[in-house]
């Protein structure tokens, strides 16, 4: 039968099995060669992702030296086709030094190209390249912030245990009686049930028909009951129009009531929303960037709270201070990887401009902050 492989999953969202004349059940045959003769006729007819996953194949198989150069040549092919998956690998193997030499200004180039044609994770990528000085160039916090600004979109509506909370649920009430009850319950003015109508409303859950008109009514009556949960949901349903101004400001009023019952996940979107001007009065001829000492502000707050993400933009607003606090912005950066390793390679480009002292000295800092927030959080 089929064998279940990663190549046969890819190429059935192309649309090349269409190609293949399938045995019978029980056939004997090779079904990966199979994949690999038909991606191996459409890459000679120049089809940009089957490059890509012939490519990515030889060069993961590892089989001999021609047919890895074969691959890295097949991956070439397809990014000089503007097919963004190929840019971002080659991106990422520069950058990680896998497949390829590590070359920062190469890994740099090829997230551009993505990022122009739309991607939005090469964006943020570039953002960051750009933040942490990747590539040989100095740290620019401002045109990393334009990138940044590109690839926001706000978080999504349903809070994220909400779907399984609701699961539960109609399991022990089932799916009448839960409605039922919900219904009941956000007529009396409750608000966690207005905030599970509204998030039932929003993805049509339990059956129900998606109504982004109830759903907005809902959050709308629990954000107003100061619901923390709903205050976040019903941020995130105005941000889903950027260009609407009113909306994007009563979502800056939402995060912060938020904040100020210590939403560590408000405290980072206002740092987003200060650093993008979402949601600000702003003059039309100051640039993106303007308020990044508000956002330094609450991005400090999430940063002490723990949260990974507010914690690498810390280190890299501290790269971009006249100051040009390293010490800190390695600090950061490494409390950030130790969150989320996949940081570690912008913990590494603040540790290339130190001296093997001053890392020293940032460890230090790192040390105290967690011996610090152990106290805070000890029971």
């Amino acid at each position: 039968m089929k064998q279940e492989t990663w190549l046969g999953r890819l190429l059935e969202r192309l649309d090349f099995t269409n190609d293949l004349n399938l045995p019978s059940d029980g056939e004997d045959f090779d079904w990966i060669d199979q994949e690999i003769e038909l991606l191996k006729r459409k890459a000679k007819k120049g089809h940009a992702r089957a490059q890509y996953l012939l490519g990515d194949y030889y060069l993961r198989a590892d089989i001999n030296k021609n047919l890895r150069s074969e691959g890295a040549d097949l991956i070439l092919c397809a990014a000089n086709q503007g097919y963004d998956e190929a840019q971002m690998y080659l991106a990422n193997s520069y950058l990680e030094g896998r497949y390829f030499k590590k070359d920062g200004s190469e890994a740099v180039w090829w997230y551009r190209k993505a990022a122009e044609n739309g991607d939005q994770i090469a964006q943020i990528e570039l953002s960051r390249c750009y933040a942490f000085g990747i590539g040989g160039s100095q740290p620019n916090y401002q045109t990393a912030t334009k990138w940044a600004r590109k690839a926001y979109q706000p978080d999504d509506v349903l809070p994220s245990s909400m779907d399984l909370q609701l699961e539960h649920e109609e399991e022990e009430l089932g799916t009448r009686k839960l409605l039922q009850w919900i219904r009941l319950s956000a007529e009396t003015s409750d608000s966690e049930a207005l905030l599970k109508l509204g998030c039932i409303h929003w993805e049509g859950l339990l059956g129900q028909r998606r109504n982004k008109e109830k759903a907005y009514y809902c959050l709308k009556e629990a954000a107003n009951l100061e619901n923390e949960d709903a205050l976040i949901a019903f941020g995130n349903l105005l941000l889903q129009d950027l260009n609407n101004k009113e909306h994007c400001a009563q979502a800056l009023f939402c995060f912060e009531m938020a904040a100020k019952q210590g939403n560590i996940e408000a405290l980072y979107q206002l740092g987003n929303l200060y650093r993008f001007g979402i949601g600000i009065e702003q003059s039309p001829i100051r640039a993106i960037g303007s308020f990044n000492k508000e956002a330094f502000r609450w991005y400090l707050k999430a940063g002490h709270a723990d949260h990974a993400e507010a914690q690498l933009e810390l280190a890299a607003l501290y790269l971009s201070m006249d100051s040009n606090d390293k010490l800190k912005a390695l600090k950061w950066a490494t409390l950030a990887s130790m969150r989320k390793p996949a940081y570690q390679k912008y913990q590494a480009a603040i540790e290339d401009k130190l001296t093997s002292k001053q890392r020293q000295e940032a460890q230090s800092l790192t040390s105290s902050w967690l011996s610090k927030r152990l106290k805070v959080t000890a029971p």
